[in-house]
């Protein structure tokens, strides 16, 4: 996501990161690095520059069986394609795309088909270009139906938790004034016991004095 929303922060980020990886003698974090390094400078415009960078990790993805292998070599094949070497990149397009329309990666499918348009293009291939441009354009509306369907959601639940928020807070301002007024209840009786217990003294002491003047 950073190599395409911000890709200069990435880069700095991938070039900090594969010193680390470097310091501990990591390959594989060395290589995620490098792919990433590698991704950063394809979204800088600077193909040149990415094109060591990638095949600098697809050999080790390679070895260790690595997933991410599949990104890197479409990797490989744009900068090729941005680099005056459409027939090496359609090869390597070739030899990669069984596997990755294999998997439910519709990102990298639009990647790989973006990478064969502009190798096709290349090689003066008009026809097989735009039919690839084509297909990416069709690719990638699904991507965009499907980023706008989980923002929907997301914001679905967002307003869910607002409303059931609301709904909590309602209750806790009832729940208070539900304790509020039992209070106010509580003290209203203690002081109509009291005013009871007064008037009982009270009328009992009145009763005293009026047996004690009829006695007299």
């Amino acid at each position: 996501y950073m190599h395409r929303s911000d890709p200069a922060v990435a880069l700095d980020w991938f070039r900090q990161a594969r010193a680390i990886e470097v310091a501990k003698r990591d390959a594989l974090g060395i290589a995620y690095n490098d792919a990433g390094i590698g991704e950063a400078l394809l979204e800088l415009g600077r193909p040149a520059a990415a094109l060591p960078n990638l095949r600098r990790a697809e050999p080790v993805f390679t070895r260790l069986g690595d997933s991410q292998v599949l990104h890197t070599r479409v990797g490989i094949a744009a900068a090729l394609a941005r680099t005056g070497q459409p027939v090496e990149a359609l090869t390597l397009l070739n030899r990669t795309e069984p596997e990755v329309r294999s998997r439910d990666d519709e990102l990298l499918l639009a990647q790989l088909l973006n990478a064969r348009a502009a190798a096709q293009a290349g090689m003066g291939q008009w026809q097989n270009a735009y039919q690839s441009l084509r297909a990416h354009n069709i690719v990638n509306g699904r991507l965009n139906e499907q980023r706008q369907s989980e923002q929907a959601a997301r914001l679905r639940q967002q307003f869910d938790s607002e409303k059931d928020a609301a709904a909590l807070s309602a209750l806790e301002e009832a729940a208070a004034r539900e304790r509020a007024l039992q209070r106010t209840q509580q003290v209203a009786l203690a002081l109509a016991l009291a005013l009871l217990c007064a008037t009982g003294l009270y009328a009992w002491n009145k009763w005293k004095q009026a047996r004690h003047l009829r006695a007299l």
